[in-house]
């Protein structure tokens, strides 16, 4: 007898639609997923520049990008039904060092070419990197 109630169908019109504090849970859990998910992603990386092809043969981190979109879809479309507003705050400091950071590594990766393609390269680089910046820093 136990087991004939386990294959019942379910009744679907008792459910609730969900709530606000529903979307709140929703909003923190996804939250918490795409921090966990930015860090396995950041550690993938640097455990692939070590030794490459330790996780690349075990792992397809494209997965893990797709996921981590995911994450950010869902994040932005329960964040409203929580009442949530969701800033875009705009950080002069953080923006420079960031295209410090990128010009260093692209400069790195720069250094077995020729002198004079070094210097076109990296001076197209630094122009892009100006109008990204003010681009970006721009006021509205």
């Amino acid at each position: 007898m136990k087991f004939r109630s386990l294959l019942r169908r379910p009744d679907l019109s008792r459910l609730k639609p969900p709530t606000k504090n529903t979307a709140l849970v929703t909003y923190k859990l996804a939250n918490d997923l795409l921090f966990i998910l930015l860090i396995f992603f950041t550690l993938a990386f640097i455990a692939e520049g070590i030794i490459p092809g330790l996780v690349s043969t075990s792992f397809s981190l494209l997965r893990f990008a797709v996921l981590i979109a995911l994450t950010l879809a869902l994040i932005f479309t329960v964040a409203p039904r929580a009442g949530i507003k969701l800033k875009k705050p705009l950080n002069k400091k953080m923006t420079a060092l960031v295209i410090f950071v990128t010009a260093l590594l692209f400069f790195n990766s720069l250094l077995k070419l020729s002198v004079y393609l070094n210097i076109f390269i990296s001076l197209t680089a630094i122009f892009a990197g100006y109008y990204t910046y003010e681009t970006i820093s721009e006021e509205n």
